[in-house]
């Protein structure tokens, strides 16, 4: 069995629920025993324990459930560690791609998936604070940072960042900082100062990253936040059955949500969101702990047009 097929199972065992149905019967039996012992016509002792019983086997069933749901966790466990030697096999014939194909390459989100995640960022993006986007590519997402002053934009090639550079017009494109990483620096954003980004979002980026690449973006994020500054990112979260899919299907890398989340507390964030579709974009939220200061008074007012909206 496939890995994403365990998964599909293993989430259909773990949508079985009996407490509401037991809840249910053990509040009719209730009712029903008590009206038996208002009539005090015989002994009502038996029925008092055969309904005990009932519960009891409840529990029981209760119990093989979750003890069932332990196997199959295991399992999958058990069967992770070829996905995790893939991940870097798919990462390595990455390093290949065109910069043309990676900018086609997209996890494709849902349409109400797609306005929470907008709705997200816009809730961190504040013009008292710097930012930084990884890999805006051609979608619209990057438009909620607009405020941040300055923004930072980051890829790994220069012609993954031509697009962004024709979204908005000349003005505003002076307040961008346009800034080339790699994976395998030793520190990937050395041009950028520490401890002054009120918000990092990368998307479509870390859905092609195996786990210890993400690894090392997010112990270095901590250098560039804030305190209380927030970092959200999409990922293949291979805790959804379509997730590991696309990494057998050779197309993203293995990253289970799970224990991106155990690392993510380990190393010290607060997990403020997680948001998690079965068929959309996952992403998580989390946070240097603090809170977020700044010592700016005001901005200017203005509008962000996009090009195509002016003559310039």
């Amino acid at each position: 069995m496939k890995l994403s097929e365990l998964l599909t199972y293993l989430r259909s065992i773990n949508s079985i629920d009996l407490n509401g149905l037991r809840n249910s019967v053990e509040h009719q039996l209730n009712d029903a025993v008590y009206n038996v012992k208002k009539l005090r016509i015989d002994d009502f002792q038996p029925m008092i324990d055969s309904s005990g019983e009932i519960i009891k086997n409840f529990n029981k069933i209760d119990e093989f459930l979750s003890s069932y749901k332990d196997k199959i966790k295991h399992e999958v466990a058990s069967n992770e560690l070829p996905y995790f030697r893939q991940s870097y096999k798919i990462y390595e014939e990455m390093s290949n791609d065109t910069p043309e194909y990676i900018l086609s390459r997209t996890n494709t989100p849902t349409v109400d998936n797609t306005k929470e995640l907008k709705n997200r960022i816009n809730l961190y993006s504040s013009w008292k604070h710097a930012g930084l986007y990884i890999r805006p590519g051609y979608n619209d997402y990057i438009d909620q940072m607009i405020a941040s002053d300055p923004l930072y934009i980051a890829d790994q090639d220069q012609q993954l960042l031509e697009p962004v550079k024709t979204r908005w017009n000349n003005l505003y494109q002076k307040r961008v900082r346009y800034i080339i990483m790699k994976d395998s620096f030793d520190k990937i954003f050395h041009n950028i100062p520490e401890n002054q980004i009120g918000l990092i979002v990368a998307t479509n980026f870390f859905d092609f990253k195996p786990f210890e690449v993400l690894r090392h973006y997010l112990l270095e994020f901590l250098t560039l936040l804030k305190p209380g500054g927030v970092v959200l990112f999409t990922y293949n979260n291979c805790d959804m059955p379509h997730a590991v899919k696309n990494v057998e299907a050779h197309f993203n890398c293995y990253t289970p949500g799970r224990l991106v989340k155990d690392f993510v507390i380990g190393i010290g964030y607060e997990l403020l969101y997680s948001g998690e579709s079965d068929s959309g974009v996952n992403w998580i939220e989390i946070k240097k702990p603090g809170e977020l200061s700044s010592i700016r008074g005001g901005q200017c007012i203005a509008e962000i047009k996009k090009n195509k909206d002016i003559d310039i």
